[in-house]
């Protein structure tokens, strides 16, 4: 009602299987094209509610520009929280051979790259986590890759912090498994593109994280690994951690209760949060 503060907060591009690469998200049983006159009647809805809160807060600034340009709405960002304390906790400097990369074994995770740039390259990789994609992608695989499955809080991180460097291929809208590795101490090789560009260093940085890939292709990868493999000295595990550490339970927790405080004076002051 018009006498609520009503604020939005977007983990994600909003319904972006309605919008944004269809044939990277699981489909329902609808034929083509009942397929497409749902989808459009949920863009009509999308865009309605849209512009129902008073103010409206992105996850990333991929996010917030994603919203504008579907939208017009211009959004606030408050970056969501992380449990870096538990993988700082797990911190180690000493790293071991093996390539690492976690998530949902799903399409949109582009984990089959991945896998198919290591069977080139031949480095160790371990893949942990489940999904779909399982053993599509276990049939693909060489030797050099293992496959772990589903792995607690706890196994993770033990993987993480040893890891020589952790692999993520998709386009996120922020991406919370690289910030974890980053506070494990470990450097990341990352698609450039999405939130994975506002939570990972670069190497034009002076303490960079980690090292981006262009294409989001096989040969794209493998550009990648042989990048970071080139300038793997310049990325030190407490440059890792620190960048990480910007993005705490605790800190969210503050931005957002200041944030809610703001609005809320502002609402009630005015009857108009803008």
């Amino acid at each position: 009602s018009a006498d609520q503060l009503h604020i939005c907060y977007l983990q994600a591009r909003n319904l972006k299987y309605a919008y944004d690469d269809r044939g990277m998200y699981p489909h329902g049983r609808l034929s083509g094209f009942l397929e497409d006159y749902f989808l459009h009647k949920v863009r009509l809805w999308d865009a309605s509610a849209s512009h129902r809160p008073n103010r409206t807060i992105s996850n990333s600034l991929y996010v917030s520009k994603w919203h504008y340009h579907r939208h017009r709405i211009q959004t606030d960002i408050i970056y969501p929280p992380v449990d870096v304390e538990h993988y700082s906790r797990n911190y180690s400097e000493t790293k071991k051979d093996y390539f690492l990369t976690v998530g949902r074994l799903e399409p949109y995770k582009r984990t089959d790259l991945i896998v198919q740039a290591f069977n080139e390259l031949g480095y160790p990789l371990i893949i942990a986590g489940s999904g779909t994609e399982m053993e599509r992608l276990k049939k693909m695989a060489k030797p050099n890759i293992s496959f772990l499955g589903f792995q607690s809080k706890q196994e993770i991180a033990d993987l993480t912090r040893f890891a020589k460097a952790f692999v993520f291929a998709a386009c996120e809208d922020f991406g919370i498994a690289p910030l974890e590795a980053q506070a494990s101490g470990t450097p990341i090789i990352a698609f450039g593109k999405g939130g994975a560009l506002e939570t990972i260093r670069g190497l034009e940085s002076t303490a960079p994280t980690g090292v981006f890939f262009d294409s989001q292709d096989v040969e794209g990868l493998i550009s990648g690994v042989e990048t970071f493999l080139a300038n793997s000295s310049k990325i030190s595990p407490e440059a890792c951690r620190a960048n990480a550490l910007r993005f705490s339970e605790g800190r969210f927790r503050e931005e957002f209760e200041s944030y809610v405080a703001k609005c809320l004076k502002e609402f009630f002051g005015s009857s108009v949060c803008k």
